[in-house]
Order: structure tokens, then sequence, then C-alpha cells
């Protein structure tokens, strides 16, 4: 379930979020995430898969020796946890990576796999705001949030807002 994007549980945390927003169940994806400015449940799982899989690297117990035999049945084509991460690695292009794990600072590339997956989902989440559907969404939040940002500037100079 980890190293896949689990359609289940995004589909009752979409729920959840529709039913926050109390919006119909039909509600178009790409709004719900940009309304709550949320991201899918997968890019945190897939951020902890990683920062599991370097402390069972780094540790020295009895799972290092598993881990290598599991490494051994990864190079030779076999589908384990090792080749799952591999996998994971390879799709967001630090493939690199899994060759050289004691070379990595575990903290700065935790956060770099983090806002790589991210920025991923974003460029898709964009994307889908190209649908027909989503045309007075996609406008309607572009001028709230052109407005906001002129508020907050104004009031940043020292204007004032009377309602």
């Amino acid at each position: 379930m980890g190293y896949t994007k689990s359609k289940e549980l995004e589909r009752i945390h979409l729920k959840f979020c529709k039913g926050l927003l109390r919006v119909r169940a039909n509600t178009c994806t790409a709004a719900v995430y940009g309304e709550l400015g949320r991201y899918p449940l997968y890019i945190q799982r897939y951020v902890k898969i990683i920062q599991n899989w370097f402390k069972i690297i780094d540790s020295d117990t009895i799972k290092l020796r598993t881990i290598y035999a599991a490494l051994d049945d990864c190079i030779k084509g076999r589908t384990n946890r090792v080749s799952n991460i591999k996998h994971l690695l390879n799709k967001y292009e630090f493939a690199h990576i899994f060759d050289n794990l004691h070379s990595v600072d575990i903290t700065k590339f935790t956060l770099k796999f983090k806002l790589i997956v991210i920025d991923c989902f974003k460029n898709k989440w964009l994307h889908s705001l190209e649908n027909p559907v989503l045309k007075l969404y996609k406008e309607c939040k572009h001028v709230l949030v052109m407005k906001t940002i002129k508020m907050f500037y104004l009031e940043a100079c020292g204007f004032t807002f009377v309602d």
C-alpha cells in the first residue's frame, strides 16, 4: 500500500475535504485541493518511506543483513521492498541516491525529495486547471489571489480598510 497512491485513502481524504467545503461529491478534485491548499496523502507517505529507508540503512542490526539480501534480489529483478524504494527514487529522478546512500545528508535529501514530489503534483494540478469545467474557478481564484495580495501590500504600507 505505501508505495502506491492508495486510491482508497485518497478517496476518504477527498470525501472529507469535500464535506468540509460542503460541495457535491462529483466536484472536481483539482478545485478541492486548490481551495484548501492541500496535497494528496501519498506525498507524505512517500517521504516517510524514504525517511524509514534511511533509518534502516543507518542501523547496525540484523535488519541490515536482510536488506542486503533483498538488495541482491532487487538486482536480480525481483520485486520487494528494496526494489519498490529504488523505483520510487527513480520515478523522481533520484536513481543516483540509491547507489550512494551513505554519502547523502539525510535531512537535506528528504526535504529536497519532498519538494520535488510536491512540485510534480503542482505541475499536474496546474495542468488539470486547463480543463474547461474549471474555467470559472481558475478565473475567480486568480482574481481572489491577486486581490488578497494587493490588500496585504496596501496594509503593509499603512492603508486601512473600512467595510
